[in-house]
Formats: structure tokens, sequence, C-alpha cells
């Protein structure tokens, strides 16, 4: 052996001095654990409701529906002025660009109050999933959540969503 070869031992596609975070769980175990999660929660349903599956195909279990209930009930709540004088302007006779300029305006205003809620919501939903997943380390379940693009954002139009999909928005 020559003193002048080099040698590495890393992992292939891995950059120098970069070391893997360890969550404890790969990504295959943390889809298969939110897998598991929403079967048990199906399971324990009441089998008689049909709506479930269909209403909640983004649900990991118990904790996250509490929360998808919790942030329907406010953002309907805080909406809900808003969406009145929508419907309102829709039974107004008013010339079109009148019409679009309040339209617009009146859309503006629901995005806002959109993204308020949603934006108190997004860590709650993850520290649902992550105790439906009976994941003990928030902080670093949250990371892990992140990096494996299964945790929720928040999009332009303020609708929590989980990888494009929108999530529990009435």
């Amino acid at each position: 052996m020559s003193n002048y070869e080099l040698y590495h031992y890393g992992v292939k596609g891995m950059k120098w001095g970069v070391r893997r975070k360890y969550y404890g769980l790969s990504k295959r175990q943390a889809k298969k654990a939110i897998k598991n999660a929403r079967k048990t929660a199906r399971e324990e349903s009441d089998n008689t409701n049909t709506n479930y599956k269909r209403y909640n195909s983004s649900s990991t279990g118990k904790a996250y529906d509490k929360v998808a209930k919790k942030y329907n009930e406010e953002l309907l709540s805080k909406t809900s002025e808003t969406r009145a004088k929508m419907n309102k302007l829709n039974s107004r006779n008013m010339s079109n660009d009148a019409y679009e300029k309040e339209w617009k305006a009146l859309g503006k205003q629901l995005t806002k109050e959109r993204k308020e809620v949603a934006k108190k919501y997004v860590d709650k939903y993850n520290e649902a999933r992550l105790a439906d997943m009976k994941y003990d380390n928030i902080k670093l379940g949250k990371q892990m959540l992140k990096d494996y693009g299964l945790s929720f954002t928040v999009n332009e139009y303020g609708i929590v969503e989980k990888r494009g999909r929108i999530v529990n928005v009435q």
C-alpha cells in the first residue's frame, strides 16, 4: 500500500464532511409508522361512518383529528364575516369593474384571515402526527418530517397542505 493513496469509506454521493442526521426512523419507516397510525385510527373509528376515509385521508390518528376539528372551527369562525360579505356582493347589482374590485379586496382579506389561522395550526398538525406515530422527541421529529417531505405547510392562499394536497378545509 502506497502512502499516497486516498481511501473514502463514506456513503456514495454524500458530501465530504457532512454527517447524516439520525432520527431513529428512516423515511420508509416514518411513512410506515404514519400508515399504521392511520390504519389503527380507522379501525378504532365507528365503522358506520363511511365518510371517515373520504374526508380524513391525510388523518394520522386521534390527536390529528382533534387538531383538524379545532382548526376547521376556528377557520370558519374567523372567516365567516368575510364570506358573508362575499355572498351579499353576489346579490347586489353593480358594474363589472366595481364588482371585480370589491371581490378582489374581499378575496385578499379572506386569504389573510386564512393564513393567520393556518400558521397557528401548522405546528400543531405536525406535533399531532408525531404523537399519533408515538415519536417521543418532538423537536427532532419535526425536523425529520420536514427533511423527509412529510410535514405540513401553509400555501400562498393560507391553506394547510401536505406535499401539495389540501388538508381538512371546509
